[in-house]
């Protein structure tokens, strides 16, 4: 017998948000609150460098890809101040890009989706043949 409430019944296609973060093993980890600068500035780099990421964050925050940019290249020559507010910033829309599919620039998207026949769902039995 097929499940039916009578509120709900298939509508046809149905909306899909997704991430586009490309769900690999070794992608970049957050970065450590108590880093160096140094270690700051490689972190920076590595999430940088990660595909797409780059982009994604021009085109979202223009400004801040800017200054990201801008201290990958100079490293250390940079002040403090400024490499611990783009370390957060930029791990903020890292967590956002990660786990959020809320569609935001090139970090998340929307699309159509069709689902299959409609499932089952089946009563068995317990090992002492009541039921569950």
């Amino acid at each position: 017998m097929l499940f039916a409430h009578p509120r709900f019944h298939p509508a046809g296609p149905v909306m899909v948000r997704a991430s586009t973060f490309p769900d690999q093993p070794g992608g970049p980890a957050l970065p450590d609150p108590t880093a160096s600068v140094a270690e700051s500035v490689r972190w920076l780099a590595t999430v940088w460098d990660h595909p797409g990421f780059a982009e994604a964050l021009t085109f979202a925050n223009p400004g801040l890809a800017a200054h990201v940019a801008g201290v990958v290249d100079a490293g250390d020559e940079v002040l403090i101040k400024a490499i611990g507010r783009a370390t957060s910033a930029v791990s903020s829309y890292l967590v956002r890009w990660q786990r959020r599919a809320t569609p935001f620039g090139l970090f998340a998207g929307v699309t159509t989706a069709t689902l299959g026949p409609a499932g089952r769902a089946i009563r068995r039995a317990t090992p002492g043949g009541g039921p569950r």
